[in-house]
């Protein structure tokens, strides 16, 4: 009989809260996505509320527990899989004292320099007021009354310490061998291979992170903005102020549909654009980069646009500007490492044909999806908890899960396309880093003040 177990996936726009059903398979049951915000400062700043994220996970908890009919006590029980490299400051009882810095977060650039090579101990951090470091697979705590309230789940019910998402994303891609890669498209990006030792490569700003199973390493290499790019341009380019489209007729008829309807609209739209967008080029740095440069003036950009060149094309070539950049990292990655010829893609990127052709051909590699591939980062939550629970023997069982249901082959003559244009592309940042640097720098950029009120954070909504 099936056990049920609750994995909670905290991205940088909501909680994904899925319910799945253990047995000899993992089952989704129920989902439910709640969102949270993201408030980006001046001077590189990215914030959010832990608060948001606690009233987040019990809204779309108590959700899915009413949508799929499951009592609380058959819940066995929970974890985590959640976006890393942040900042939570609490106090002794574990309540936030301010918001949460973001991975995206790039304010900390003087604090860097002043303590690399030299670790915690010239920051002055107190270690005792780090939290514990234990294996994903392992028992924490239970979840307790008050908790249990909020949550609608059963007091006492099993929490396992989780992961970061650059582990577990891996795990529910089936990507969980040595020599295993797998790419990831939501709001960021990133290549990622299990290696079994540790890597550094300070040149392309590569390492080797700690993987869900302690035998082996991801070696990660990491893009600020890759899906956020789609989403610029569904809020810049495709819609604009009087909700009239590409093909000027509103596809929107409820705030629920905006999101997926547009995003599907302009996939369907800009399928008959052939291979490098009529001469456009797009980089997607529109929060700096990290790898295989690190710069945090790095901004995105059309070039080479011309008279003729449309919405369409432009669209084109965002999805094209993030998989060369996918492809520069898959390059670096392999000056250390051997990538897998086949790579598993994954999340809201793999959802779309197009997206997968486009990559296929660009990396000039197979690519595969597997189902749901906005959920895995939950099916790697879900897999600790079932080692956690002793359902399952180890980590790497879950390859034998987790199910491809497409693959895309590179095509030859559109692959010679993508080569040479990727040349261009790369020349872009070189070209232009003076530049970026010039206009973006926090000691040259103005600030924008509003004369008799407080300044106050951009807010990203993601509802």
């Amino acid at each position: 009989m099936d056990g049920y177990v609750i994995a909670y996936d905290f991205g940088t726009t909501g909680v994904k809260t899925c319910v799945f059903a253990i047995g000899d398979s993992i089952r989704p049951v129920a989902s439910s996505l709640e969102g949270y915000e993201l408030y980006i400062l001046p001077q590189g700043g990215a914030e959010q509320d832990p608060d948001q994220w606690w009233r987040a996970m019990c809204v779309s908890t108590q959700r899915v527990l009413k949508e799929s009919g499951i009592k609380p006590e058959h819940i066995m029980g929970i974890s985590f899989c959640a976006q890393m490299q942040g900042l939570v400051l609490v106090d002794r009882e574990g309540r936030p004292v301010r918001r949460a810095m973001s991975y995206m977060d790039s304010r900390g650039e003087g604090e860097l320099r002043a303590v690399m090579g030299h670790g915690l101990q010239v920051a002055g951090v107190n270690m005792e007021h780090l939290p514990d470091v234990v294996p994903c697979t392992a028992l924490v705590g239970t979840v307790s009354s008050r908790a249990a309230e909020e949550l609608s789940l059963k007091a006492g019910t099993p929490v396992f310490g989780g992961g970061g998402d650059a582990s577990l994303i891996g795990v529910g891609a089936g990507a969980v061998t040595k020599g295993s890669t797998h790419v990831y498209m939501g709001t960021s990006g990133w290549v990622s291979t299990v290696v079994d030792k540790q890597y550094l490569d300070v040149k392309n700003m590569i390492a080797s992170i700690v993987g869900a199973d302690p035998e082996h390493f991801n070696y990660f290499a990491e893009l600020e903005t890759a899906g956020k790019c789609l989403e610029w341009v569904k809020d810049h380019l495709a819609l604009d102020k009087i909700n009239i489209y590409l093909e000027k007729k509103s596809i929107v008829d409820s705030k629920e549909a905006v999101y997926k309807s547009l995003c599907d609209y302009m996939i369907s739209v800009i399928g008959d654009v052939p291979p490098g967008s009529g001469g456009v080029i797009f980089t997607p740095w529109l929060h700096g980069n990290r790898c295989p440069f690190e710069d945090a003036n790095a901004r995105g950009m059309f070039f080479n646009i011309g008279l003729d060149t449309g919405k369409t094309e432009m669209i084109h070539a965002v999805l094209e500007g993030v998989c060369y950049h996918l492809r520069w990292q898959l390059e670096a990655q392999e000056e250390k490492v051997r990538a897998a010829d086949t790579i598993r893609f994954v999340w809201g990127g793999a959802l779309a044909p197009l997206t997968c052709q486009i990559l296929a051909d660009v990396l000039g590699r197979q690519i595969e999806t597997v189902n749901n591939p906005q959920d895995v980062g939950a099916v790697g939550a879900a897999v600790v908890t079932a080692v956690g629970l002793g359902v399952l023997g180890r980590i790497s069982d879950a390859a034998s899960l987790i199910e491809v249901v497409a693959s895309y082959e590179p095509k030859p003559a559109v692959q010679a396309v993508y080569d040479g244009y990727f040349k261009v592309f790369k020349s872009l940042y070189k070209n232009n880093k003076g530049a970026f640097n010039h206009l973006n720098a926090p000691s040259i950029k103005p600030k924008h003040t509003t004369a008799g009120t407080s300044q106050e954070p951009h807010q990203l909504a993601h509802n």
